[in-house]
């Protein structure tokens, strides 16, 4: 073997053990489409400056909606400001949702969770 070469992954399994990683992989995938599907629906609203710009985005972090409030409207710098704001606000909600999704997703095909691992 080369330096380049791998050697083969002997897992020893047998038809039956094949099989089960087949269907645990098949309900995986279905699960995972299942959320996706719900994650699709999903909106948050992020806020900035109490309130006077707010920014909904949907499951795919797309944004669907802003709202600004009228008094902003002559000064462009602290409206771009709490746009940005309110869309990192959107996305941290957003974000939060999905983590939750996936992880009981996890927990819910008995897959060990290594989620302290990634901190």
């Amino acid at each position: 073997m080369t330096d380049k070469q791998v050697a083969p992954l002997d897992l020893n399994l047998d038809n039956n053990a094949i099989e089960e990683l087949q269907k645990k992989s098949m309900e995986i995938q279905t699960k995972m489409q299942e959320t996706q599907s719900k994650l699709s629906t999903l909106t948050r609203t992020g806020e900035a400056g109490a309130g006077l710009v707010k920014v909904t985005l949907n499951g795919r972090y797309e944004c669907v909606a802003v709202v600004i409030d009228p008094s902003l409207t002559g000064n462009i710098a602290i409206m771009s400001d709490l746009i940005a704001s309110a869309i990192t606000d959107a996305t941290r909600k957003i974000e939060q949702v999905v983590q939750g999704e996936m992880f009981g997703l996890l927990q819910g095909l008995g897959l060990p969770d290594y989620s302290d691992q990634a901190k």
